[in-house]
């Protein structure tokens, strides 16, 4: 192995540790919460070492983790677009998979809707790169919901127009509704769990594109 490679490897190594050390530290408490002490703790280096890697502190950290949720994320989806050759199914088996990832991680997904929607955090503290790759993964997630209705459209299942637009409708419509169900303490006046609401998700997504 070239030194290069080496150091790159102990590079990675050491980013994947204090990724996986913030992400037990944003389950456990959300990001506003979390503090780089509490990521200094569970992953057993200093300061100056995490600031060496991650230079944009807690909110880079931060970024870094929802990129590798997604590409988990990304990974379930593409297995789904291989297995599943109806439109209608598919699509609504990658849609069920992003809806349960908000209830199954929810702290992390709390994060990454203040990140598109909230404006959380401040780019210019970040690196450009960490940035378009999250931006690219995003992306993906939501082309392979576009992929399954394109799909529907040309077997006349769905009778929409732009298929990646159409997914994207869906996409926000979904990452909005999450929040919007009496599981949610901070929605007092909300009358829908999360079971009902996914049901009526899936009935508002078929009014939608039919």
């Amino acid at each position: 192995m070239e030194p290069y490679e080496r150091r790159e490897m102990e590079r990675q190594a050491r980013c994947d540790q204090i990724i996986d050390a913030a992400r037990t530290v944003f389950y456990q408490k959300n990001f506003d919460q979390a503090t780089m002490a509490d990521i200094e703790r569970e992953s057993s280096l200093t300061r100056g070492a995490i600031y060496y890697y991650f230079k944009g502190g807690k909110e880079e950290i931060y970024l870094a983790l929802m990129n590798r949720e997604e590409k988990e994320l990304l990974d379930q989806f593409r297995s789904i677009a291989k297995k599943e050759k109806d439109p209608v199914k598919g699509l609504k088996t990658v849609l069920d998979a992003y809806m349960d990832a908000y209830v199954t991680r929810p702290n992390p997904w709390k994060m990454h809707q203040q990140y598109w929607f909230i404006g959380n955090p401040d780019h210019a503290a970040l690196k450009p790169e960490l940035v378009d790759e999250f931006a690219k993964t995003t992306l993906e997630l939501v082309k392979v919901a576009a992929w399954f209705v394109e799909q529907g459209m040309q077997a006349g299942q769905f009778k929409c127009k732009d298929a990646l637009f159409e997914a994207m409708m869906l996409w926000s419509l979904i990452t909005n509704a999450v929040h919007l169900t009496k599981e949610n303490p901070q929605i007092p006046f909300a009358q829908v769990g999360w079971k009902e609401m996914k049901k009526r998700l899936w009935e508002r997504v078929l009014k939608l594109l039919t």
